[in-house]
C-alpha cells in the first residue's frame, strides 16, 4: 500500500495495513518475517469488508479486529472471513475510528467523536465518559497495569479499571 497507518505484531507476524488511496491492493497484508512469507486479506472485492481507510488493529485469541474510516470490522483469525461489522447503524458514535484496545472481553474503540466499549457478551456499546470526550478524537489507547491510558484531543487520561476513575494526567512541573 501506499500509505500505511498501523502496524501490528501478532505471534510473529506483521500486520501492516493502511489508507485506500489509489493503491491497486488495499486491506490488510501479514508478513510471517520467520518464513519470508506474505499473505493478504483484500478489501472492496465484497460487501463484508469494503475498501475502507485503515487506521487500526487489535486482536484476541480468535479474532481480529479492523478499525476503519467506516467502522469495525472483525475478522476470524484462523480463515480470515469476516464475523461482522460494527458500524453507526449498530450504535458506534461514529464511523471513523482511529484506536483500539482489547481488554478482557471488553474493546476499547477510540473514534473521531469520543470512547466507546464494544461487549462481545451482549453484542453492546457503550459509550466512556461522554461528557468529556464527546466529539473529541481518541488518538490511542495503552493499558499499563489496571489503567487504560488514552490519549485524546483534550490531553491524555488514566481510565482506572478496577474502579472505573478517569483522572486527566497533569505534568506536576
Amino acid at each position: 500500500q501506499n500509505r500505511v497507518n498501523t502496524i501490528f505484531y501478532s505471534n510473529g507476524t506483521l500486520i501492516v495495513s493502511g489508507d485506500n488511496v489509489g493503491s491497486t491492493r488495499t486491506g490488510v497484508t501479514f508478513f510471517d518475517y520467520g518464513n519470508n512469507v506474505f499473505s493478504y486479506k483484500a478489501s472492496g472485492l465484497s460487501f463484508d469488508f469494503p475498501a475502507e481507510d485503515i487506521k487500526c488493529i487489535e486482536e484476541d485469541s480468535e479474532f481480529y479486529y479492523i478499525g476503519t474510516s467506516g467502522g469495525l470490522t472483525i475478522l476470524d483469525k484462523e480463515n480470515l472471513d469476516v464475523v461482522k461489522n460494527i458500524t453507526e447503524r449498530n450504535g458506534l458514535v461514529d464511523n471513523r475510528l482511529l484506536s483500539l484496545k482489547k481488554i478482557k472481553n471488553k474493546l476499547y474503540i477510540g473514534t473521531i467523536n469520543g470512547l466507546q466499549i464494544y461487549s462481545e457478551k451482549t453484542d453492546s456499546l457503550k459509550l466512556v465518559y461522554s461528557n468529556q470526550f464527546q466529539n473529541q478524537e481518541i488518538y490511542d489507547l495503552e493499558l499499563v497495569d489496571s489503567t487504560l491510558w488514552i490519549a485524546s484531543a483534550v490531553g491524555a487520561f488514566q481510565l482506572h479499571l478496577d474502579t472505573h476513575k478517569l483522572k486527566k494526567f497533569v505534568d506536576p512541573h
